[in-house]
């Protein structure tokens, strides 16, 4: 066997047999690339379970759809309300519902207490499923 012989098998002075990494990790590399750009976002949402809730049939009269938390107080379809008149009304409501739902949006002037002291009210009248915002 001729000396080039040796060397174009890939063999060492030794006599072993030497297998040169680097071609093999662009091909993993150019793999990778190739199935990043192939994957379509749309095909990972659409295998997620997602369950919703069931609606509950139509609200109440008596179910606050939205408590807004602004800088003059507390808003209520659109009229302001003081904080004694919103604990009773939480009240009545917690009173003649099995689950009082509240939304509170706070508008980014608003003051903390104002949120606060409406979060503390909730809690005294056990009132625990709420979804609070910024506007």
């Amino acid at each position: 066997m001729s000396h080039s012989m040796k060397y174009a098998r890939g063999r060492s002075r030794r006599g072993r047999v030497e297998l040169s990494m680097t071609p093999m990790i662009d091909v993993v590399f150019l793999l990778l690339v190739f199935f990043v750009l192939a994957l379509k976002p749309q095909d990972i949402l659409s295998a997620l379970p997602v369950s919703r809730p069931a609606t509950k049939g139509p609200p109440s009269d008596l179910q606050l759809p939205r408590i807004v938390v602004g800088v003059d107080g507390y808003k209520i379809a659109g009229r302001y309300m003081r904080l004694s008149d919103l604990r009773r009304r939480l009240a009545r409501i917690r009173r003649t519902s099995d689950g009082v739902q509240l939304v509170i949006a706070c508008e980014p002037q608003a003051r903390h207490d104002t949120l606060i002291q409406l979060l503390d009210t909730c809690a005294h009248l056990n009132i625990t499923d709420i979804s609070l915002f910024s506007m």
